[in-house]
């Protein structure tokens, strides 16, 4: 799901036993992430970085104990997350 020109992506193996992120709060991380310098998880405020290659938004950020990336969609490429 694109939100906000984000992408969200987990970077631990896909463990259907533990419960995935509300998508409001998804929805609240990619709008942060495309207008602030830190997002606010819960009471966690993380800050948002920069890629090196590409220069795109990205923010770590952990929900139920699994490790998540926000990161910024390039608008110059087409987006196969949907597909």
């Amino acid at each position: 799901m694109v939100m906000n020109h984000a992408e969200l992506e987990t970077r631990q193996p896909h463990d259907t036993s533990a419960p995935e992120p509300e998508n409001t709060l998804l929805a609240s991380v990619a709008r942060q992430l495309m207008t602030r310098r830190r997002v606010k998880v819960g009471r966690v405020s993380l800050p948002v970085r920069r890629t090196s290659r590409q220069y795109l938004r990205i923010a770590n950020f952990f929900v139920n104990g699994r490790e998540y990336a926000a990161i910024e969609q390039n608008a110059a490429k087409p987006s196969y997350w949907a597909e």
